[in-house]
């Protein structure tokens, strides 16, 4: 599996807010904590990469997929609670470095908001297909023309898509995080804390 991580500027803006609102959970904080537990949930035969995209793409390691040990988890959830949301939406470099790895996945997670910068990704996502692997999209609350473009990206792939919303029980993720798997605690845009700590999620 690889998780396609969108960190464009947009992800930066609040939870149920199309403006450059400061209140409350950003998009990308709602994202992060949806990826941890998708990959808290990886068995230890599984492989697994993190890419992150905006105007450029960056991996989690090397060019590979890495096996789903105690360690690596703990190595791709750290990298994801250093991102800060930034830059454009180049859909084309995200699914450029996926068809990158090897080997191949043969399931990508793809978060976004749905705002790319241009129309020409879909040569990527059916090369993609074309080498036998579905992009199963979560779509970070969408709307019209937004959510039409994630559900395409599903479509061509024979993936499934998926609204989160800010009905999420965001900060606290759908699975308990082990002690050996928790990420390093970082502070949200509301003042509070995720992981939440014992004393307050009792």
């Amino acid at each position: 599996m690889v998780v396609l991580i969108d960190t464009s500027g947009s992800l930066g803006n609040a939870v149920g807010d199309d403006d450059d609102d400061d209140s409350g959970p950003s998009r990308l904080e709602l994202v992060i904590a949806e990826l941890i537990d998708s990959i808290n949930a990886l068995n230890a035969d599984q492989r697994c990469n993190v890419v992150r995209f905006s105007s450029d793409a960056q991996y989690v390691g090397d060019l590979v997929l890495m096996e789903a040990t105690d360690a690596n988890k703990r190595a791709m959830i750290n990298a994801l609670t250093g991102i800060s949301a930034g830059g454009g939406t180049n859909y084309d470099r995200g699914f450029a470095a996926v068809l990158e790895l090897d080997p191949a996945p043969d399931q990508i997670v793809f978060l976004t908001d749905g705002r790319p910068n241009n129309q020409n990704y879909l040569d990527g996502v059916q090369q993609i297909a074309d080498g036998g692997t579905k992009i199963d999209s979560i779509s970070v609350e969408p709307s019209g023309q937004n959510l039409e473009r994630i559900e395409t990206v599903s479509t061509f792939s024979g993936g499934t898509l998926i609204r989160l919303s800010s009905a999420f029980p965001f900060p606290s993720p759908p699975k308990a995080i082990s002690p050996l798997e928790k990420p390093r605690p970082f502070t949200l845009r509301d003042g509070s804390r995720f992981p939440p700590s014992e004393a307050n999620s009792a």
